[in-house]
């Protein structure tokens, strides 16, 4: 089996094939949405951020929780990686199965919009 060419070509195709249903646009629309509202309040308040900010909540409270800034950055790529991952198994199973389809884009717009409120709760309470 001859793995399949990711391009952002493809990618495109596959979004512009998703748009079609109203459920699975709205979801895409909420993630990149989000995605972007995240890249945006990174890069106004960038300035202002400490060097240190707390992001690892599983840890023991204090020192051991604070990362370096440069690690928000991490929020929305993980976010945007999620939602091109949804996107590919949506559109493999669009044709086939609707209401996955749906699920898979709005699952990665869930986790674009959980990825904003985390970081902006982490910007509010660090500024």
């Amino acid at each position: 089996m001859k793995p399949a060419k990711v391009s952002f070509y493809s990618l495109r195709r596959e979004i512009d094939e998703l748009s079609l249903d109203p459920v699975a646009k709205l979801g895409l629309r909420l993630a990149f949405l989000s995605i972007g509202f995240q890249l945006i309040i990174l890069a106004l308040v960038w300035h202002r951020l400490p060097p240190e900010t707390p992001l690892l909540y599983s840890r023991a409270y204090g020192q051991a929780q604070l990362v370096n800034s440069w690690w928000l950055w991490v929020l929305p790529v993980i976010a945007l990686v999620t939602e091109l991952i949804s996107i590919r198994l949506a559109a493999k199973t669009g044709v086939e199965n609707r209401l996955w389809s749906q699920l898979l884009s709005w699952i990665g717009a869930i986790s674009a919009i959980m990825s904003l409120t985390t970081l902006a709760r982490i910007i509010l309470l660090v500024i």
